[in-house]
Parts: structure tokens; sequence; C-alpha cells
């Protein structure tokens, strides 16, 4: 089935989850055939872990979950990083706004 809207995943703790049970790259492949229209965004782990309060400030959660193995491969298809290392919030709010702007009229060019 073709989506006719653009989708957004959120590579969260679910899918990094999934992928570490069932052994299944299936999550990857999805996005890898998808990598122009992946939006990665990176910066240093410890300012990205004081910015998510699920962890608690826990630095080794933050990475055990955040950076293993699995889940930088999801991150790796991205075709789109966007560094947002010493954004503020909102400077980082825009910075993948736009980015999704020109994913959503590329896409529409396309099609």
């Amino acid at each position: 089935m073709k989506a006719t809207l653009p989708v957004i995943v959120d590579i969260g703790a679910g899918s990094q989850d999934m992928e570490r049970r069932s052994g299944d790259g299936g999550l990857r492949y999805w996005l890898s055939e998808r990598a122009s229209r992946v939006i990665s965004l990176n910066a240093d782990p410890s300012e990205v872990c004081v910015r998510n309060p699920h962890h608690g400030g826990n630095q080794r959660s933050f990475e055990y979950f955040e950076y293993a193995p699995k889940r930088l491969a999801l991150y790796a298809v991205a075709g789109i990083k966007l560094v947002v290392a010493g954004m503020s919030k909102e400077a980082t709010v825009s910075a993948v706004t736009d980015a999704f702007r020109r994913v959503v009229l590329t896409q529409r060019m396309i099609e």
C-alpha cells in the first residue's frame, strides 16, 4: 500500500525494543527504502540527555537505550541529518520544520 500523505515515524523505545526482541530489521529496511525522506537529529549525547525527561538525567540509561547498536542502525539510514547541537528548542523546532517542509515539497514534485 502506498501512503498518500507524509508519514512521520518517531524512532523511540518501542521501535528499538521490537528490533531487539525479534531480530527483525523490517523497520530499518522500510526506512532505508525512503531514506531521502528520513530525518535524523544529531547532537552530543550529554546534551540530548538533558533535553530528554524520560531518563531522569541518567546518562548511562539514556545512552543504553538511545545509542544502542540497533538504534544507531535505524538512525544511519536517514538521508537528512540535522545537527542540532547547541541550538535552542525554538531553533531546533524551526530546523526540523524546515526539513519536513523540504521533504513534503520534494515528494509532491515527484508525484
